[in-house]
Order: C-alpha cells, then structure tokens, then sequence
C-alpha cells in the first residue's frame, strides 16, 4: 500500500516538474545563455583591453625613445597620437610628455595651452602636477597673481604637493626682488622635515647663497654647484651686477 501511494506521489512531482517546464523551461535556457554569453564576452573584452594596453605601451615606450633620440616632431606626433587613441591612463601620460615635448621645442603657446587643459580635469592626480608645471612655465613672464591662483589649491596642509607649491612661491619672492623673504622661504622648506630629502637640500642651498649675498656686490661669487630648477637657477646665476651676462637656462 505504501509503494502505491510513493509511486502516486513520484508521479505527481514528475507531473509538477514537466508543467513547470513547460511554463518557465524557455526562460531558464534563455537566462543560461544569457550567461555564459556574459562570461564569454567578459573574457574577450579582458583579451582586449589587455591587448589595447600592451599595444599601448609598445607605442608609449616607442614615442619615448624617439624624443630621446633627439627627433622631437615625431614624438610630439606620436604623443598626440596617443592621446587620442590610448586607453585612459597612457593617453594622459602622453599629454604630459607631449607638454614636455612642446618645451623642448620651443613651443610654448601650445604648452601652456595644453597644461591649461590639464589643469581643467576633474582628477587631481592630473590636475595638481599639471597645476604645478603651468606655474613654472609661467613664473618668469606672467602676472605674480596669476601664477599664485595657479598654485593655491596645492598649498592647503594636507595636499602633498604643498611642499612643491612652496617652492614656486620662494622662486616668485627672488624673481621679484624679495630676497629676504625668498630666503626665508627656502630656508623653511629647507628645515621641513616633511619636504622631500632633493628639495630641503635644494632649498637650503638656495637659502644660503641669498644669506651670502644679501647686498649684491660689484665682484659677487660665482653662484654655487646645485640641482635646482631651471628658473631659479637662471635668477641665481645671473646675480645682479656679476659680470653682466645672463643665463641661457628657462624656467622648467
């Protein structure tokens, strides 16, 4: 008796399932498609984008090689090129050296122009060292206050880049004649022990030549040995009065 009513209840589920089947049978193959449709085309969209970035870098690493071999208009094209058809991050990466690339060649318009467009993203990863970069291009030739609007947002005291910022804010004292202040300046970026190890170095180095020659004499010293930036190294050697020549150096 209990065999019959096992049999009769297995043959009721069977009947659930088959009219379940019918019902909903088209939509579960539909969904199973679905998915590994999706999966296939996840898996060919990463052979893509990976295809896309190694190509892109074999181009990046090319136009990199070219300007360091001294044909800076091809790698100005090439760097363009990119720009517009490499993924995300080395499309950026060639508008920075393409900025570079432009100064180097004298190009200074369309770098500015190009910063400027850099400055404008909403990423700051982008726009603070394209921020910091106008500023230097523009600290010799373009009004005080523009420059320092340019590097405001850099110098609250939480931005990494305010040590930097601080910088073009000395080298713009000495461009304009506050040496006093200028050697402060450098000096306290000298003592931050926040500032990177090159900048301190480079500052203090700064901070004591203008300590040293506080009144510029007739015979001042020749400027000492430092790396520093192409601008204050420009400003430096051509001290007041030296020898009435002037650095050839720019601004970087």
């Amino acid at each position: 008796m209990a065999d019959i009513f096992s049999e009769v209840e297995e043959d009721v589920r069977k009947e659930r399932w088959e009219q379940l089947w019918k019902r909903y049978g088209a939509f579960v193959i539909a969904a199973a498609a679905m998915v590994v449709a999706s999966v296939a085309g996840w898996q060919f969209w990463e052979r893509y984008n990976l295809a896309q970035r190694e190509s892109a870098s074999l181009a990046f690493n090319n136009a990199i090689n070219v300007a360091e071999a001294g044909n800076l208009p091809q790698a100005e094209s090439e760097f363009i090129r990119l720009a517009s058809e490499a993924p995300a991050g080395y499309a950026r990466l060639a508008e920075f050296l393409d900025v570079k690339t432009q100064l180097a060649q004298g190009k200074r318009d369309e770098a500015v122009t190009s910063l400027r467009e850099l400055v404008a993203d909403s990423n700051p990863l982008l726009s603070a060292p394209a921020r910091l970069q106008l500023a230097w291009v523009l600290a010799e030739t373009a009004p005080r206050d523009e420059v320092e609007a340019i590097i405001a947002p850099l110098q609250d005291g939480e931005s990494p880049w305010r040590f930097a910022a601080a910088e073009v804010s000395a080298y713009l004292n000495l461009h304009h004649g506050d040496r006093a202040e200028a050697a402060a300046a450098y000096q306290a970026l000298a003592l931050d022990p926040g500032a990177a190890e090159g900048l301190q170095q480079r500052a203090g180095t700064i901070a004591q030549f203008l300590r040293a020659n506080a009144t510029p004499a007739t015979n001042a010293p020749a400027p000492i040995e430092t790396e520093i930036s192409g601008g204050e190294a420009a400003l430096l050697e051509a001290t007041p009065e030296s020898d009435g020549e002037t650095s050839d150096q720019e601004a970087p």
